[in-house]
Parts: C-alpha cells; structure tokens; sequence
C-alpha cells in the first residue's frame, strides 16, 4: 500500500540542533534554503558562482567553501544538476564524509544509475519536489505547499525517516504530501514525464497552432485559445484538484459531451 505523508507524520525539533547544508544555490537550492530558513532551521550553503554567492547573502543564508559545508552540517542537501553531481560529489564531499552525516538528494538519478556510491556509514534518503524552485517557494509562502517524494535509501543510524520527514515538513511538503517511493521509481517516473509526457503536450500545441495558423485564424486568437489565457491551466489545476472524471462540470454541454466522444474514441 502507497504511504503518503503529511505534517502530522514529522516533528520538525528533529533537526533542532542540526545543520543543514545546501549544496547547490540555484533553481531548486535557493527557494529549499530559504524555506528551511523560515521554518528555523539552521542553515548553511554553498555556489560555484560569485553571483549565487552574492545572493546567498543578501538572503541572510550564511556561505561558506564547500569543504567547510561538508564539514560543519550534519545534514546535506545535495542539488546541483545531475549531471555535475558525481564529480563534485567525488572529488570535494566524499572526502569529508563522517558517520555523522546524512546525504539527502531531490533526484535519485545518480543513485540509480550507480554514478554516486555513498559509504556505507552515511545515511541516504531522498526528497524529491514534483514542482520546479520557484513553485516551491510560492507555495510555502502561501501556505499551499508541494508534492514531493520520498524514500529511505541507506539507513545507517536507523534514524533516517524521521529526519527525512522532518525536512519535508520544513521546506513546506508536508502541506500538500509526501508520497513513498523508491529511488529507482523516482527516477524512471521522473524520465517518463521528461521524455514522454512533456514532449508529447509540447507536440500537441505546436501541432495545433502549425494547424489553426494554416487554416486562416489570427495568430493572437488562436495562441490565445490554445496556452497564452491559461485556460488550459486552469483546467489542469481543477483536474487536479476534483479528478478527471468530474470535469464535465466546468464546461457548457456541448463541449463536455464533444470531449467525452473524443475521449472514448481514443480509448478504443
């Protein structure tokens, strides 16, 4: 059975006397920082850019080198891109890892793929936001939150989940939910939306637009129809909300019983 957790799941004192340290101030560093940051956690980070560094401190975040994180946090957030991950992770936080550490990744695809090998003595979990950074840090701000996942990697001290469902309660997931996986479905799910699912909606529009310019129709109404009023994101977002098979409720007759004809068409 799935679990999925909410804030009565985690005790946020869990990580009163910690240190977190946010390896990466970019997309998904800055709005995990901040809200740790507003949530009371202590928090310190790091940047490969004097740019990311100077926004680190204009946002009261304190920086420091990346050896120095490594060894002043007990917990470490590791959200560089996946691509840069290993080598960073090989060449400047491997080396100063203790028994006192947890490495917490927002993507497993290093994990999985066998390109990070942490030692066996560090715990291992995963806290995976289902929204970009921006999104994160708006809904925290407005009491919404974030889905996320999470799973329990490598549990060296036997104290991992708390200290994982802590964490998503303080950056503001635990609000919205915390579903249970495995890194590995973390990361296939993760590929599938990025390779089929969001290429697919982008093929669709384009095709519509290609298709509604073609056959004469100003270019402003048909954009305008297809993404540019955010109809279709509304849509989507009651969706979400009531589920699909609801939908017929927030369109006129007509239209809802044109989309269930399509709908069952494209069943067959």
């Amino acid at each position: 059975m799935t679990v999925v957790y909410n804030e009565s799941d985690a005790d946020i004192r869990v990580l009163k006397d910690k240190t977190i340290g946010v390896i990466g101030y970019g997309n998904m560093g800055r709005p995990l920082a901040l809200n740790l940051q507003d949530s009371g956690v202590r928090v310190v980070t790091t940047a490969r850019t004097a740019e990311t560094e100077a926004e680190a401190v204009a946002d009261g975040i304190p920086f420091l080198s990346m050896e120095q994180v490594v060894r002043s946090a007990e917990i470490l957030l590791l959200l560089l891109p996946d691509e840069e991950m290993a080598a960073i992770y090989l060449n400047q936080i491997s080396p100063h890892l203790t028994r006192a550490h947890t490495l917490m990744f927002a993507s497993g695809y290093n994990i999985a793929f066998n390109y990070i090998e942490p030692p066996s003595f560090v715990d291992v979990g995963l806290l995976a936001p289902r929204t970009f950074g921006e999104a994160a840090r708006e809904r925290y701000l407005n009491g919404q939150g974030f889905y996320s996942f999470v799973a329990s990697h490598q549990d060296s001290s036997g104290k991992l989940w708390p200290t994982i469902l802590a964490l998503a309660k303080a950056v503001g997931s635990l609000r919205a939910g915390a579903v249970e996986v495995t890194i590995q479905q973390e990361v296939e799910l993760d590929l599938f939306m990025q390779q089929a699912i969001l290429p697919a909606v982008h093929h669709i529009l384009t095709s519509a637009a290609k298709l509604l310019l073609s056959r004469g129709y100003p270019p402003e109404a048909a954009m305008m129809d297809l993404y540019v009023s955010g109809e279709l994101n509304d849509y989507l977002d009651r969706r979400r909300i009531r589920g699909c098979c609801t939908r017929c409720v927030c369109r006129r007759s007509r239209g809802s019983l044109a989309s269930l004809a399509a709908w069952n068409a494209s069943a067959r």
